[in-house]
């Protein structure tokens, strides 16, 4: 058994690891073809899986390499249907999964993508400026009262900014 698998759903309780997917709680349909990863966490391992439209190119390279480059040693490749064969050959033939299949933006459907969707680039905020502001009497707070030996009292506390 290696460390990934491709295969059709036997039940409709998987959930997809899919980033929206995962988020929007969706499950993989019986019959449904589907990527799986095996994982161990504390000595247990276990399948995570993915709609094969979730399935990225890195992981289609990653499965890629993990066969050697050879079909047959994909992990449930022969127990595939026919339709779902050729969709696997040709992800690995163009290194990601067909267009049409695929749940993301499609820019990122290619070789060397990271991620579904495309990253909208970040609005600047303008910079503040630390420039100290004039403050006169008049902006001055009722509450705190201010004297000219550096003492500050509020609201019953003192404090002397010698002593800070």
């Amino acid at each position: 058994m290696g460390t990934y698998r491709v295969e059709t759903a036997k039940t409709g309780r998987a959930g997809c690891k899919g980033t929206d997917c995962k988020k929007n709680q969706v499950k993989i349909d019986k019959g449904e073809l589907r990527f799986g990863v095996l994982v161990t966490i504390q000595e247990n391992t276990s399948w995570t899986w993915r709609h094969w439209g979730c399935t990225t190119p890195a992981q289609i390279a990653n499965l890629k390499e993990s066969s050697g480059d050879d079909i047959d040693m994909v992990d449930g490749y022969d127990e595939l249907p026919e339709d779902a064969k050729d969709k696997v050959r040709r992800a690995l033939e163009q290194g990601h999964v067909d267009d049409e299949d695929w749940k993301g933006d499609v820019e990122m459907n290619r070789p060397g993508q990271k991620g579904f969707h495309v990253k909208s680039p970040k609005k600047k905020e303008p910079k503040k400026s630390k420039k100290a502001k004039d403050v006169s009497n008049n902006d001055i707070p009722s509450y705190l009262n201010i004297s000219t030996s550096n003492n500050y009292y509020l609201q019953g506390y003192s404090c002397s900014i010698d002593n800070l």
